[in-house]
Order: C-alpha cells, then sequence, then structure tokens
C-alpha cells in the first residue's frame, strides 16, 4: 500500500509539472500592416505623397531576423530566427510563434539575414521563411538572398521609379526597439507591426527620390543602399 501512495505522489508531481510546462508559454502573432499616409499599402495601387507626387509599389517584401521579445528589466528573449515579411502577400503578412508568459515593454530585430543565414539554401518547406523567395534570392545559389525589396513608380521625378533591392553582409542593419507594454499569459496575444512606407520618401531619415532612387547592391560602399537601410530601419512602429 505504502508503495502504491508513493507512486501516485509521483504520477501527481508529474502530472503538475507537466501542467506547469504546458501552461508556461502562449501564443504572439506578429502581424504586418504596410502603409502609405492613412491608407493600407497594396501592390499596384495608386497612393499620393503630401507634396503631390504620385507612387505606385510594384513590390515591397523584406526579412527580419533575430527577432526578440525586450522584457521589462531590459533582458531579451529571441522568439524567432528569420521571419519573411510582405505587402499584399497572404504567405508574408504574419508570424506566429510561441513566446513565454510575462510582461514585455517591446520588441527588437534585425533588417536582413546574419551571414550564417545569408548562407542557407532555398527551403522546400513550404512553412519557412526561406521558401518561395522568389526575387529576393535573385543573385543566384552562393551570392546571398535580398535583405528589402522595394520598387515601383513615382512622379514627376527625373526616374520616374525607384529600385532598392539591398543585401549582403555591409547591409546587415539593426533597428531601434520598439516600445509597447504587452503581456503573454497562456493564450493568444497579437502585435500589429506598422510599416509606414511613406516615411521611406518623406521621413526625418528619407533618400532622395531625384538622386538615390536606384541601388542593386552587391558590393561594400554603396551610399543609396546605406542611405536606404538607414531609412528603412526607422519606418516601424506597434500598434
Amino acid at each position: 500500500m505504502r508503495k502504491l501512495y508513493i507512486l501516485l505522489i509521483v504520477f501527481g508531481l508529474i502530472a503538475i509539472t507537466s501542467c506547469h510546462k504546458a501552461g508556461s508559454q502562449g501564443k504572439l502573432t506578429i502581424k504586418l500592416n504596410p502603409t502609405f499616409g492613412s491608407s493600407v499599402l497594396a501592390i499596384n495601387q495608386n497612393y499620393q505623397g503630401p507634396d503631390g507626387k504620385n507612387f505606385v509599389f510594384q513590390d515591397f517584401r523584406f526579412f527580419l531576423s533575430h527577432i526578440k521579445l525586450v522584457r521589462t528589466d531590459n533582458s531579451t528573449i529571441e522568439i524567432e530566427s528569420i521571419g519573411l515579411f510582405g505587402a499584399s502577400d497572404s504567405l508574408h503578412t504574419s508570424i506566429t510563434v510561441s513566446a513565454p508568459n510575462g510582461s514585455y515593454k517591446g520588441i527588437q530585430f534585425n533588417i536582413g539575414l546574419d551571414s550564417i543565414q545569408d548562407a542557407m539554401q532555398e527551403s522546400s518547406d513550404p512553412s519557412s521563411p526561406l521558401y518561395n523567395t522568389d526575387g529576393m534570392d535573385n543573385w543566384g545559389p552562393g551570392q546571398g538572398y535580398v535583405f528589402a525589396y522595394v520598387d515601383g513608380n513615382v512622379s514627376p521625378t527625373p526616374s520616374g521609379g525607384f529600385e532598392y533591392h539591398v543585401g549582403t553582409a555591409p547591409y546587415y542593419t539593426s533597428a531601434p526597439v520598439l516600445s509597447k507594454n504587452f503581456s503573454i499569459d497562456g493564450g493568444n496575444q497579437t502585435l500589429i507591426l506598422n510599416a509606414t512606407a511613406q516615411n521611406l520618401f518623406y521621413g526625418s531619415y528619407s533618400v532622395n527620390l531625384n538622386t538615390q532612387y536606384y541601388t542593386e547592391t552587391g558590393g561594400n560602399n554603396d551610399s543609396v543602399a546605406f542611405a536606404f537601410m538607414a531609412d528603412f530601419s526607422h519606418i516601424f512602429s506597434l500598434q
């Protein structure tokens, strides 16, 4: 009888421990909300800038890597190594990951892929962010991925368009911490990641459409690529 009691206690402890572990995490969805002005950004739609210029985006995609939650004590925990996001693309508008329960005050991430990630082959797994990266791997096998792929038409400007295809190690960029107080308690939490595309051209760090409208990086000293990635890292906020 004593052995039976001991077994019951052991099984009870295992069950309690299992329940605790099962309840120690929740689900976090990070959903992209790309905008231009007060409108949701969609591909092949017309948008007007504050100076009257007309914009049509033909592509708006980017990699985020080492996505981390920032705790209230400023420590961080990585919840996703790579995420591929894009406007008007149902495969890339959000990611959902497991995240530890707790209180947080923001998120942080890098734009692009680190050297190890950038050397990975395209995946055959549809759930992988490196699956179906058409255009994001347009430098060919072994030459890395495009970190940010943004192009379209704009008028009136001398060029009539813009094309920013930025990648390779010199342009791997850390974004500022995005502040927002939230908690995860075993349920489902959603964060809206705003990406204000208008700020690429009209923000505090904006590129000059008359002189900085094109880059297809592959070198180590492309001033347009550096300017664009500095701009791009500041278009994000949380709601």
